[in-house]
């Protein structure tokens, strides 16, 4: 006659099993692979400061505008945005990075000059220019020293559009200009 003891031991021992077993494959099911291996290659092609200086509040400045064209595995991105500076004679600088997949931050960041000016009449403005490469399918933030700017996104062959904060927001096709 087999102990009550005894099946507990064996039922403790099928069941470690049991989970070694399935913990085996399930380590073998979850892919080690980087999820950002199967995107296309995503880059900052070119990011240029255009112009820093004081605006007159009453003078039309230049406008904000993105132009997206296909490249053949992707899309090219120009970006022109003109963003309030603390100072007129900032410069600028830029990163970008892949935070998931499919998703970029495009984070531009001020440098203050050694001696603080201010501007007489007007608001301190700078106005970049950025060119990127980037898969069909991507969400790509901009930020401003941290704050967030806006946001421009393409789903290939479906829609594309950008959005920003205290800017309208734009939809299209393959070329978006907003």
């Amino acid at each position: 006659m087999v102990s009550r003891t005894s099946l507990l031991a064996a039922a403790a021992v099928a069941f470690a099993v049991g989970v070694a077993a399935g913990g085996a494959a399930t380590a073998v099911a979850v892919s080690t692979d980087s999820p950002f291996a199967s995107q296309p290659d995503a880059a900052l092609q070119e990011f240029d400061t255009v112009s820093v200086g004081c605006v007159d509040p009453a003078a039309e400045g230049a406008v904000d505008r993105t132009v997206s064209a296909p490249n053949g595995s992707g899309a090219d991105l120009t970006l022109r945005e003109n963003v309030t500076v603390d100072d007129p004679n900032v410069a600028l600088d830029a990163r970008f990075d892949r935070i998931a997949p499919g998703t970029y931050r495009l984070a531009v960041r001020t440098e203050q000059p050694a001696n603080r000016t201010a501007c007489d009449a007007g608001r301190p403005e700078a106005r970049f220019a950025a060119n990127l490469t980037l898969p069909s399918d991507y969400t790509l933030l901009l930020t401003v020293d941290g704050e967030y700017v806006g946001v421009n996104y393409a789903s290939a062959g479906a829609t594309s559009g950008s959005a920003g904060a205290g800017r309208s927001v734009a939809a299209g096709g393959a070329k978006n200009e907003s």
